[in-house]
């Protein structure tokens, strides 16, 4: 897994010249650095190798969200800052270009991230949802390495309006458990959190 890493982050620095500099910040929002110029990718992709080693070890699950807004960056930052206030703070978000965000939800399966994308596509705005595509990928079905999961990811886009119009009807109970199960409320609580 090391090497993996160690290759991603390579290939990463390669091209970081070329595609520039970016904001990037973690779950708890702090920005992390790449280096003295700022901010950029490689902080994401060294802390989804290390949840995925972890996911590897213990036998986890965990999704990726990558989105793309091409052309509209004000959009897309107000598009992170709605992802980041709907994520748990052990997710991780960051950019990945000046037109592409990426979400690593450790203990997440495929079931759970599309869940919260239905969160997200209800609390933008409907033209971003229309304008915004969006890919998921799963540990370890779609890939075992931050490449292959990306790889995946971007192989069969959809627009995360088609989300939003999903949010509006009931969840089956496979779908309503793996929302409970990210946001870590069990089937035998959820009635306690009905109640109130």
């Amino acid at each position: 897994m090391g090497e993996d890493v160690g290759r991603e982050t390579s290939a990463l620095r390669t091209t970081q010249g070329q595609s520039g500099m970016f904001p990037l910040l973690n779950g708890s929002g702090r920005r992390t650095s790449d280096g003295p110029n700022g901010a950029g990718p490689l902080w994401l992709i060294e802390s989804a190798g290390k949840e995925l080693t972890r996911a590897r070890r213990y036998n986890h699950s965990l999704a990726v969200i990558l989105m793309t807004l091409p052309g509209k960056r004000r959009a897309l930052d107000h598009l992170t800052s709605n992802l980041r206030n709907t994520l748990r703070l052990s997710d991780l978000v960051g950019h990945l270009s000046s037109s592409s965000v990426a979400a690593v939800l450790p203990e997440t399966t495929r079931e759970g991230a599309q869940g919260l994308l239905r969160r997200l596509a209800l609390s933008i705005d409907e033209d971003v949802a229309t304008l915004t595509l969006v890919g998921v990928a799963a540990f370890p079905g779609d890939g075992v390495t931050w490449v292959g999961l990306e790889t995946t990811a971007r192989r069969a886009p959809s627009s995360l309006l088609g989300y939003r119009n999903a949010g509006a009807t009931k969840p089956d109970e496979q779908e309503e458990n793996a929302l409970l199960a990210h946001l870590s409320v069990t089937p035998n609580n959820k009635a306690n959190l009905s109640a109130s």
